[in-house]
Formats: C-alpha cells, structure tokens, sequence
C-alpha cells in the first residue's frame, strides 16, 4: 500500500497484521512517521523528525477502516462513527441485534480482531466495558474528588479549546459509586475561571448514551436529540 500526495511524493506504508499503520516512510526508505493504536484504538505517535522539519506529516487512519476526524476527535468507520475513550460507537450498529447483542460495542478482541464497516457483531457484556472504563479512569486520572457520599470522581487531563472563546478546556471524568458498583462517564468543559459551563454524558454502567449536551448545542438541536428549551428529547434517555 502507498501513499501519493498533492507534492507527488510516493510513501511507503508498513503495516501490523490488523492492517493499521505503524510507520510511514519515503521512497528513499527513511522512516519519517511512526506510531501505534493502543487496545481500543487511542493513537500513540513517536517524533521520528523535528517539529519544524517541512517533511513532517500526519496520519489520520486508526483501526483498519476509520479515520480519525481531528476537529471532534471522533473516528469515522463508513456506517458509524467510533470514540476510542470508551471503545464504543456512538450509535446503534445498523445491523440491530443482527450484529450483535450489544450494539454500541466494538469487536471483542481488538487484538485480533477488525469491523472496517463498523457492523461486525461483538459478544462484549456491559460489565466488562464497565469496568473497563473506570480501570482506563484510576489509570490516567490527574485529579480525584471523593464526594460527601462516597461517590469517586477521576479527572484526566485538561485538554485547552483549540479555538479563542468562553470555554478554556475539557475533560473526561468518570465516576465510581462504591456502595452501588454503578460507573458513569461524562465530558465537561469549563470556562475561563474554572466553572463548569456545559456537560456531555458519555456512559453509564457500561452503555454508551446518545445524549445532548447540557446545555444543548446547536449541533444537539438541529439533529433532534435536544429541545430549543434544553431538554433531551424522550426517547434519547439519560442518567440518573
């Protein structure tokens, strides 16, 4: 497989036994990319050329099939689009229960296995991405707050906005309530002093929830998840 740009430079492409993109060279053979996808798919690059290097490139595609869309960081898998922080889709498999009974889920080993149209049936159980979840969470968590009643919060990282504007950042939080085993995971993001200004829920207990923004966004709106007035339209759901 190759590459051929707008500049007319050839790239040659190696490739792990899932068919994603490990290294990147030119038609000379010097290695000018280099990276990997962890378990579920969040992209790991190393620097092979200085920053300011002219040669220097990027490389969209994810699991065999997706691309990475760098605005919303979602990945594009033709049918569906795909979130690598919960290792589920964002909507239902089109396929139903044909594909599978869970149909947010990935396939069961991603080790092993690839869905490039995202429509592969998976035996995944809501108990193992949920713990899965909050396992990834106490990982990575930069932050954590432990309610009045026992309920745990971890904080990853603040991720800056890319653009000027009343937000400052984001970040993923998940929440583990001990004395219930529940697990629930939501993005908020904050504005310039440190308040939170908009919540967006992600998972509960291991489902994958197709939920607006809190408050909406115009996005939410148009595509009918949320009311003008807020509120997420009935047969979305929500947490509790």
């Amino acid at each position: 497989m190759y590459w051929l740009y707008e500049q007319g430079q050839l790239y040659y492409v190696v490739s792990d036994h899932q068919g994603t993109v490990r290294e990147i060279l030119t038609e000379e053979g010097e290695l000018i990319w280099a990276g990997r996808l962890l378990t579920w798919g969040e992209p790991e690059c190393w620097p092979v050329l200085t920053i300011n290097d002219p040669r220097n490139l990027t490389c969209n595609l994810r699991f065999c099939g997706q691309y990475e869309d760098e605005e919303s960081g979602l990945f594009y898998n033709r049918h569906r689009y795909y979130e690598s922080d919960t290792g589920q889709y964002l909507s239902p498999d089109p396929l139903n229960l044909r594909g599978g009974v869970s149909p947010y889920s990935y396939v069961h080993n991603p080790a092993n296995w690839i869905d490039p149209f995202g429509l592969a049936s998976s035996p995944s159980q809501l108990l193992n991405r949920k713990l899965r979840a909050l396992q990834k969470a106490q990982g990575s968590a930069v932050n954590i707050r432990e309610l009045p009643d026992g309920r745990i919060r971890y904080y990853d990282k603040e991720a800056l906005a890319r653009t000027e504007g009343p937000t400052r950042g984001r970040s993923h939080v998940t929440e583990w309530n001990p004395s219930t085993g529940s697990v629930r995971s939501w993005e908020e993001t904050y504005d310039h002093s440190s308040k939170v200004n908009r919540v967006h829920p992600k998972m509960k207990d291991g489902q994958v929830l197709g939920l607006p923004h809190y408050p909406p966004t115009k996005a939410d709106i148009d595509s009918g998840i949320a009311a003008t007035s807020g509120k997420a339209i009935k047969k979305c759901g929500g947490l509790s």
